[in-house]
C-alpha cells in the first residue's frame, strides 16, 4: 500500500515540486524587496532614509528608541518618564512573582 509513495518515481516528483515551491518564493521575495516581512510598516521615508544611512549603530538605536518611545506615549496617551516606579516597589514585585512561581 505505502510502496507507491515512497517509490522513486514519486521521490522525484516530490523533490521536484519542493524545488519549484522553494525557487518561487525566492522570485516573489525578491520582486517584492521593498516591502519584506520583517520591515517596519510605520517608519516615515525620512526615518527609513536616517536608518540605511551612514549613522553609527549607536546613533541607529537611539533613533529606534525615540521612535518607539514616541510610539508608546501615542498609544498609552501619558508621558513615559511618569510611567515609573521606585526601585523598593520592583523589587518587592519581583518577590511576589518568585513566590508565585515557586
Amino acid at each position: 500500500m505505502f510502496r507507491k509513495f515512497f517509490s522513486p518515481k514519486s521521490k522525484y516528483k516530490v523533490s521536484l515540486a519542493i524545488f519549484w515551491l522553494i525557487l518561487s518564493l525566492i522570485i516573489m521575495l525578491s520582486l517584492n524587496s521593498e516591502k519584506i516581512l520583517s520591515e517596519d510598516i510605520n517608519v516615515s521615508q525620512t526615518d527609513r532614509y536616517n536608518m540605511s544611512s551612514n549613522l553609527t549603530l549607536s546613533e541607529k538605536v537611539m533613533k529606534m528608541e525615540e521612535r518607539l518611545e514616541k510610539e508608546f506615549e501615542d498609544y498609552f496617551d501619558r508621558e513615559i518618564s511618569e510611567v515609573s516606579k521606585a526601585g523598593d516597589d520592583i523589587a518587592q514585585k519581583l518577590l511576589e512573582i518568585s513566590k508565585k512561581i515557586i
